[in-house]
């Protein structure tokens, strides 16, 4: 190979000193997909794009408002943020209210989020955060305003949705849409409320 050029223009220059060659048309569909792809995460690429992103509310909602476009975590740190201000939710109007907050952002989640999948090539973008943010505060239901509890809501949600167990899993394999993004952290809300559930009974029978 010439240094310098790449293979691709070394064979083509080959071809067309020799014969049209079939291989033509492979380069042909190549670059189509090509550029099928480039199109593609151009639309990722674009949701990051300053200019673009404040002026479309599915964009900010999904990422709860930029979090995930955090380059570590951005996961756990929607959770963090959502630990904080859904503690201030329970504070004023009790875990009814928190419960409607997180009805709220799982329908909101399932419009704004199904937005952004179709303009990536992943069925659940690391960028989507606001199902992170709608889980933890289902499960914060069963925590109330019990800093102990809130803690280890915080800690068994990150641990359902990170480690995935049955259903999890098979949800977030199953299904490519807002939906499916929103349904696996909900299934980790329900692991993660149960173990909290649990643990809430055990600490106020003397238990632990």
């Amino acid at each position: 190979m010439t240094p310098g050029k790449s293979y691709v223009t070394q064979q083509f220059q080959w071809d067309r000193s020799h014969s049209w060659s079939p291989r033509l048309v492979v380069y042909s569909r190549h670059v189509t997909q090509i550029r099928e792809r480039r199109d593609i995460f151009d639309g990722e690429a674009s949701i990051s794009t300053p200019a673009t992103f404040w002026g479309d509310p599915a964009r900010v909602l999904a990422t709860g408002f930029g979090l995930g476009f955090l380059p570590w975590a951005p996961g756990t740190w929607a959770s963090l943020a959502a630990l904080v201000v859904g503690y201030g939710i329970a504070s004023a109007s009790g875990r009814v209210g928190l419960a409607i907050a997180g009805v709220v952002a799982t329908l909101v989640g399932v419009w704004a989020a199904g937005r952004c999948v179709r303009s990536t090539p992943d069925k659940d973008p690391s960028f989507i955060v606001i199902d992170e943010i709608s889980g933890q505060w289902l499960v914060m239901v069963v925590a109330g305003v019990d800093p102990w509890l809130c803690g280890l809501a915080f800690v068994f949600f990150r641990i359902a949705d990170i480690w995935k167990p049955w259903p999890v899993s098979w949800v977030d394999r199953r299904f490519r849409s807002g939906l499916g993004v929103m349904l696996d952290d909900l299934a980790a809300a329900v692991y993660a409320g149960i173990v909290v559930s649990v643990v809430s009974w055990a600490w106020r029978g003397g238990l632990l």
